[in-house]
């Protein structure tokens, strides 16, 4: 979720998310599709699926847009806590 409220923030992350998750071409997809298709409402946000190694990898990433002012304001990421085995085995 981009605290911004501009939504050029979240295309900046799901070009990061493509940068540094490369290799995951349904990631890609969803980024592309849910940019044609899917409209913000409030504040703008973006909800894609990765694995731990992944989240903290990104996570870094994001951190490092908002300090060199890549994106405009902090980037919020939360968790799906509905995935009970990713809770119990954190492991990527």
């Amino acid at each position: 979720m981009a605290l911004s409220g501009d939504p050029q923030d979240i295309y900046k992350t799901d070009a990061k998310v493509k940068e540094i998750v490369a290799e995951d071409k349904h990631l890609h997809h969803w980024l592309d599709m849910a940019r044609e298709r899917i409209h913000f409402q409030g504040l703008p946000a973006r909800i894609c699926w990765v694995g731990l190694e992944w989240r903290q990898k990104l996570g870094l990433a994001f951190n490092e847009m908002v300090r060199c002012g890549e994106v405009s304001a902090p980037i919020v990421i939360g968790r799906d806590h509905l995935d009970s085995g990713s809770v119990a085995s954190p492991k990527p």
